[in-house]
Parts: C-alpha cells; sequence; structure tokens
C-alpha cells in the first residue's frame, strides 16, 4: 500500500513538472512571437515591450508555482536527508525566483496602465 501512494505521488509530482514545463515553453514561443512580429512589422504597436515582458513573467511565475508543487510532493516521498536537502534548496531557489518575478511584475503593472 506505501509503494502505490508513493507511486502516486510520483506521478502526480512529474504531470506537475511536465505541466509546467509545457506553460514555459509555450509562453516564451508566444512571447517571442510577439516580440518577434512587433519588430518585424516596424508600427507603432499597441503591446510595448514593457507588456510582453509582463507576460512572460506571469507565465514563469505560474509555471514556477507547478514547478514548487511537484518539489513539495518529491519531498514528502523522499527517504534520504541527502535528497530532501537538495529538494529543499531546488524550492528556495523556485521561491526566490518566483518573489523576484512578483515583485517585477508590481513595478511593471502600473508602468503598462499609465501607457495604456
Amino acid at each position: 500500500m506505501e509503494h502505490q501512494i508513493k507511486q502516486i505521488f510520483q506521478d502526480i509530482a512529474i504531470v506537475l513538472e511536465v505541466f509546467g514545463g509545457i506553460v514555459i515553453i509555450i509562453s516564451a514561443a508566444y512571447c517571442a512571437f510577439l516580440y518577434v512580429s512587433r519588430i518585424w512589422k516596424s508600427i507603432v504597436d499597441p503591446m510595448s515591450t514593457d507588456d510582453i515582458r509582463l507576460k512572460l513573467a506571469k507565465a514563469l511565475s505560474f509555471s514556477l508555482e507547478f514547478l514548487v508543487a511537484a518539489d513539495i510532493l518529491k519531498t514528502i516521498i523522499t527517504p534520504t536527508l541527502h535528497e530532501i536537502s537538495i529538494l529543499g534548496a531546488t524550492i528556495a531557489i523556485r521561491v526566490v525566483l518566483n518573489f523576484f518575478l512578483q515583485r517585477e511584475m508590481s513595478q511593471m503593472a502600473p508602468n503598462t496602465a499609465a501607457t495604456s
């Protein structure tokens, strides 16, 4: 029974990691497309570079939440102190990244609202 629960948690963690990765890939590709199309048109576009950066930052923050959730599930099923410390460090790095992304988004949001 314990092995089945661990396997379920591992599977859920993998799904969360894959989903977080998919969000990163799709949002990065979309924002790159927006940026290149904005440059390619070489006209004044209502979407500024800051708007594109804000979209990407929001998507990265969203994906980091899934990756942190996957790490938390891995921590639940990880048996050794060494693996727990590695996962703890990974979670800490992702939380710090998310904090700075959130801070940048909150600083950019008033700027993009003022230019709209």
